[in-house]
């Protein structure tokens, strides 16, 4: 009797306790550093870059060959692939990879997707603390926040992060290569107002092997 194989959709919605997904958290402060606002986002989505990059990842810790490349959309709408192979990242004169990471936010409600390559409405890039891992049982999560002070009066609608794809520094010939930032995460949430001198929080909670409660 030959086994039978279910294929699930990928729309279809995982069952308790397994599954990934991120919830996106903005905490909106006054000058006197008062919460005013706080809300989560559940379903934040993985974009499309966020496949690429580490199915690249994967790609190059199994093969030296420039075999099946992998594009990402560019910040700016241009798609583009890695050239050759990732052999490091780093360079004792050049480290196009360090430093890049981003949370953004905007002020842009269009509706996010999967193929998104940039926020609706950019307003202001946050650098983010160093990325916290905390496991609880089988669960993994990477939790990545960022704050920023507004001087006027601002609504925010949106947030992601950017980065720049591991394989941008030197090639395999020793030529430098552009740093180009990717979106791996875009979404929405609803319309928050930062007063003048204010502050807002953004944070991402990216869960793996169990899916965010939902609040």
């Amino acid at each position: 009797m030959e086994s039978e194989t279910t294929n699930h959709n990928p729309t279809d919605s995982p069952a308790a306790g397994s599954g990934s997904g991120i919830d996106l958290y903005v905490t909106v402060r006054d000058k006197d550093g008062v919460i005013i606002s706080d809300q989560c986002k559940n379903g934040d989505l993985y974009l499309y870059n966020f496949a690429v990059i580490i199915a690249s990842i994967l790609k190059n810790c199994m093969t030296s060959s420039a075999v099946k490349p992998y594009y990402v959309m560019r910040r700016d709408g241009l798609q583009m692939a890695a050239v050759g192979t990732t052999y490091a990242s780093y360079s004792y004169n050049c480290h196009k990879w360090a430093n890049q990471g981003k949370i953004c936010v905007g002020g842009s409600s269009r509706p996010a997707s999967v193929l998104d390559s940039n926020l609706g409405i950019p307003i202001l890039e946050i650098v983010p603390l160093i990325p916290q891992i905390e496991t609880s049982g089988n669960t993994l999560k990477v939790i990545i926040t960022g704050t920023a002070v507004f001087p006027v009066e601002s609504v925010l609608a949106e947030a992601g992060l950017s980065l720049t794809p591991p394989w941008f520094g030197y090639d395999t010939s020793g030529n430098p290569t552009p740093a180009y930032p990717t979106m791996i995460t875009r979404d929405t949430f609803t319309p928050a107002t930062v007063p003048a001198g204010g502050s807002m929080t953004i944070r991402f909670e990216l869960w793996f092997n169990s899916m965010p409660p939902a609040t």
